[in-house]
């Protein structure tokens, strides 16, 4: 027996598929950074909480060192070359056969803040902190907060994150903007609309047969299911 297009269980299974196609505001962060002459070099990192990997202090810095390892292609060779301090700190651990496997968290921190200084307007977009431990997030915040002191050009870090009280108090000293659910409900209400516009016509969601019924319902739900993110 066919279920209703009205009846709950589709309805949740339809806002289940939606989550795939709502990206996140620091989706458009990022793709706003990398599309601005403003900055030359854009590194960015998902914590995940339930991904080990995603969640590990020392991982975290490891990815971001390797974005920012390469410069912009070299316009009198034209290829991407690797930074003379990453490859120094690469040739020094391989010499050490007890350090092979990679940087511990001081190292790591220590080989960021050179690489950084690699880049005239450097920027970094760490997502979700708050699904870190507050031990991490501790540790992290220490880190970024010391290379940017350290910087010899501005280096921008841009964390969108959950109200956390320990990242809150680390960050009061310093230019930060607090966005609540309401400040930007109207923007996240118009993606939504136009996101499932787009789906129905391109028919990847539900194959395209979505009754306005039910169009409506989804709007309702991950409308109210964003609460502001």
């Amino acid at each position: 027996m066919p279920v209703k297009q009205s009846s709950c269980e589709y309805q949740f299974r339809a806002h289940l598929t939606l989550e795939q196609i709502i990206t996140s505001s620091s989706s458009a962060t990022i793709e706003y950074l990398n599309g601005t002459a403003r900055f030359d070099k854009v590194a960015f990192f998902y914590c995940k909480r339930d991904e080990a990997d995603r969640r590990d202090r020392e991982k975290i810095l490891l990815s971001l060192i390797k974005q920012f390892a390469c410069p912009p292609i070299d316009s009198t060779r034209g290829r991407t070359r690797i930074c003379t301090e990453a490859m120094e700190a690469y040739n020094k651990e391989q010499q050490d056969p007890d350090s092979r496997t990679h940087l511990n968290f001081d190292s790591s921190l220590n080989l960021l803040g050179q690489l950084v200084d690699c880049f005239e307007h450097p920027a970094v977009v760490l997502d979700a902190l708050d699904e870190c431990s507050e031990e991490v997030r501790g540790h992290l915040l220490r880190g970024l907060l010391a290379v940017i002191r350290k910087a010899k050009s501005p280096f921008k870090v841009f964390i969108p994150s959950r109200h956390n009280l320990d990242i809150e108090k680390r960050l009061r000293d310093l230019p930060h903007v607090c966005i609540e659910a309401r400040d930007n409900a109207q923007d996240i209400e118009n993606y939504v609309q136009q996101e499932l516009t787009l789906a129905i016509e391109d028919q990847r969601l539900l194959a395209g047969k979505v009754s306005q019924e039910l169009r409506q319902c989804m709007e309702v739900v991950i409308i109210r299911d964003a609460n502001g993110m």
